[in-house]
């Protein structure tokens, strides 16, 4: 071993030999081929229906106790998807119903919230200095954490973050410590065998095992005897009281603290009967590599060659994605450009008897695909998401995520594709990073915790229901309730409309309803219904849902949830959550309304005497919005 490990972010890997992948699946007895240039589809009775995952996809802003990022100084982790060095914010929630929300702030020190059952916040659980928040599981003993210790170093104007030693910490769903225990760590390689964290090129990663232990997978280096310090993973297991597992001898610890050399984006999960552990090496061995605990067996299903003559590195064409498993089978997600035009999105599926080759998604020659996620739809479907660009910075490593879009797919369990890749345009600003941890519900619904939102002082939930949801007809008093194809819209009563709800006349406002106003009405770029939800005219929102408004019209950017939601109006909330389906914004600051009236004097601001606060006050220290 004579190779640095902080080489390798600038070489990654070389070519791999070409697949040949046939069309045919045969799973389970025999490995899943299927050709290069194709991509094989089924005959399904159930398709991806993007418009109906539109529906019901809602996006939620959750303010947050403390700035959950430095957007001036974290500018590369926050605005480019492929970087891991920054952990994206967790949702996990307990039988009970209660949701956590954890997260780190401006200066990488852990936090954890409570969450009430719509997602807002309820509670400061826990504020945890010089520790950064790297994975959490909840279950019935609480909520399990694991942290990087790190300590901030001054040089002159600057400063730096080392992040030497990993814990994992144990505290009930009050914030109390249970238990505390090291796994690895120092701040100085100096003697051979000194082992610590690496945060730079992998997520830390926690999960339960199919014996009921906390197994913790992680990428460190280590001092060697050749005077230099590489880089693996290590994975490590404890009780349910932190206690640290040990081998039949008594004296080693369960697990391992060294295997792929130089691991790269390392991931792992419980199959049901063992974990498996998925990782991209660039040394020893070179290529996409599968292993599993305790049943030792290292898979290669793609090999890059050896490097050649005077060569220490190449680039690495190759990331892992997302795992999935159920029943000791698991989906394995990955992207590359290896033999390809771009980077595409690909799965690898593997049980206890067999693996599969890889099987590609896409197969595009303009646009690269990266960054794949993968979660249940329904019993015998999986739904892909990835993220996509195109453009002058296609041949970068960091593309900006501002300039990608998200796409998805449908496939069978067996690994039949059933939809070509589809974009899911239902909403600009739908994104997440490449540290992105999905959550999925007991109810099958699905999402993740987007922190690039452009506000330092919001973290939003998207929450994806995949299926076709009824939602109850929010609708106003019966008795004012016209019917609308038999009512002649009278156009002279649309500025009556909108006086009359600015001014919070909302009897008044009804009545100009049901005699014909346009509930569409539009002054100054703002519907009727964008003044009521601004105002808080509870009435009017609901008289103007049983007149079918359009309820997703929106000013720049701000529909009237949204509005609504900024402004603290929980029970106009609640009427316009299940009717609303877009659910873009962007990254401005909430609008105000013009006034309608003509009454007022020029120099006179008549919303400063209806509203007896500054509308932006919550929104005045909000930091740079990403570009």
């Amino acid at each position: 071993m004579n190779h640095f490990p902080m080489e390798k972010s600038i070489h990654q890997i070389c070519l791999l030999t070409k697949f040949k992948i046939r069309n045919k699946i045969l799973f389970f007895f025999t490995c899943l081929l299927i050709s290069k240039s194709s991509i094989v589809h089924a005959d399904s009775n159930i398709n991806l229906d993007i418009n109906q995952v539109a529906e019901n996809t809602k996006r939620i802003l959750v303010k947050i106790p403390s700035s959950h990022s430095n957007l001036e100084s974290t500018t590369l982790s926050y605005t480019y998807p492929m970087s891991d060095g920054t952990p994206a914010p967790k949702l996990v929630y307990i039988e009970s119903g209660e949701y956590f929300l954890a997260y780190n702030d401006g200066e990488s020190n852990g936090r954890i919230i409570s969450l009430d059952s719509n997602f807002k916040f309820k509670k400061d659980l826990l504020s945890l200095k010089n520790l950064r928040m790297e994975d959490i599981h909840a279950d019935s003993n609480g909520l399990t954490v694991l942290l990087s210790a790190f300590e901030v170093k001054k040089k002159g104007n600057y400063e730096t973050k080392n992040f030497h030693t990993a814990f994992i910490n144990q505290y009930n769903i009050n914030g109390k410590l249970k238990f505390s225990t090291k796994i690895v760590g120092t701040k100085e390689y100096i003697n051979v065998g000194d082992q610590g964290i690496d945060t730079t090129f992998g997520t830390l990663s926690l999960t339960k095992t199919a014996d009921n232990y906390y197994a913790t997978y992680l990428s460190t280096y280590r001092k060697w005897d050749d005077g230099v310090t590489h880089q693996s993973e290590y994975l490590a297991l404890f009780d349910e009281t932190g206690k640290r597992m040990m081998k039949s001898d008594g004296k080693t610890p369960e697990g391992f603290t060294w295997n792929v050399s130089h691991s790269f984006r390392p991931r792992f999960l419980n199959d049901g009967k063992q974990l498996v552990m998925v990782t991209v090496g660039d040394a020893y061995p070179r290529g996409l590599v599968i292993d599993t605990f305790p049943n030792r067996k290292r898979e290669l299903p793609i090999v890059v060659p050896k490097a050649g003559a005077n060569e220490t590195y190449q680039y690495v064409p190759l990331s892992t994605g997302d795992l999935y498993a159920k029943d000791s089978t698991t989906w394995i997600t990955f992207d590359t450009n290896l033999n390809r035009s771009s980077y595409d999105i690909g799965f690898i599926i593997k049980n206890k008897e067999n693996l599969s080759k890889p099987i590609f998604i896409t197969s595009t020659t303009k646009q690269r695909e990266r960054i794949p996620r993968i979660v249940p739809y329904g019993e015998d479907h999986l739904f892909l998401l990835w993220m996509t660009d195109e453009g002058p910075e296609k041949e970068k490593w960091y593309p900006k995520i501002s300039n990608m879009k998200l796409e998805g797919c449908l496939v069978q369990k067996d690994g039949t594709i059933v939809s070509k890749p589809q974009s899911l345009a239902f909403g600009k600003g739908m994104m997440f990073r490449s540290a992105a941890r999905f959550f999925i519900l007991r109810d099958g619904k699905f999402g993740w915790v987007n922190d690039v939102t452009g506000f330092s002082d919001q973290l939003e939930i998207v929450l994806v229901s995949p299926f076709q949801n009824k939602p109850q007809v929010v609708s106003s008093i019966e008795s004012q309730k016209p019917e609308t194809s038999e009512t002649n819209l009278n156009p002279t009563l649309s500025k009556p409309l909108i006086d009359a709800i600015y001014e919070g006349k909302e009897a008044e406002g009804i009545s100009i309803l049901n005699q014909g106003a346009d509930p569409n009405t539009v002054y100054e770029g703002w519907s009727a219904l964008l003044y009521a939800a601004y105002f808080g005219r509870t009435e009017i929102v609901r008289a103007l849902l049983s007149h079918n408004v359009n309820v997703d019209f929106s000013v720049d950017g701000w529909n009237a949830l949204q509005l609504a939601q900024e402004r603290g109006h929980s029970q106009i909330v609640t009427l316009l959550q299940p009717n609303t389906k877009t659910f873009s914004r962007t990254f401005s600051k909430s609008p105000n309304p013009k006034s309608p009236l003509k009454t007022i004097g020029r120099n006179q601001n008549h919303r400063s005497i209806v509203e007896t606060f500054d509308s932006n006050q919550s929104l005045q220290n909000l930091g740079t919005p990403v570009q």
